[in-house]
């Protein structure tokens, strides 16, 4: 373990901060303490992908719903209000309704209509693809001197 990754663990003052609350880290990453909201993003990273994965049904999707949960909490982090309920459960809810708009995104543009391999139908597909290229050996290019008949 490096020293700068030994100094992430640690607080400004240097005492460890997995012995705060959530609530403590969140009050800390509000006032723009990133070892406090880097915490608060390992803690919770897992949870958030896999809640955004379940709604969106794609890895890709999902991780970039995470990554924009995270990012606006950590611009809201002052908006979080104890008193209404824990900050796991804020963060929870916070994910699941952005995963639900991203769903609603993705359905509007037709993203989940494309065709699945498992429901081809192999058999009615031709033997011979046509027209018939032939790769190029340099970066995949179409090459129409490699030798292919027209």
């Amino acid at each position: 373990m490096t020293a700068e990754m030994f100094r992430g663990l640690l607080g400004p003052n240097g005492s460890r901060l997995r012995t705060h609350s959530d609530e403590e880290l969140c009050q800390r990453a509000a006032s723009r303490d990133a070892a406090a909201f880097h915490e608060l993003f390992e803690r919770y990273w897992s949870q958030v992908f896999r809640l955004t994965l379940a709604i969106v049904r794609s890895e890709a999707e999902a991780e970039d719903v995470a990554q924009s949960v995270f990012v606006e909490v950590h611009c809201r982090a002052k908006e979080f209000d104890s008193a209404k309920g824990t900050f796991c459960n804020w963060l929870l809810y916070y994910a699941y309704t952005r995963a639900i708009d991203q769903k609603r995104y993705l359905v509007a543009r037709k993203y989940y209509d494309h065709c699945d391999f498992d429901d081809l139908d192999f058999a009615s597909l031709p033997e011979e693809p046509w027209p018939l290229f032939r790769c190029s050996k340099t970066f995949g290019r179409l090459d129409r001197d490699c030798g292919c008949t027209s």
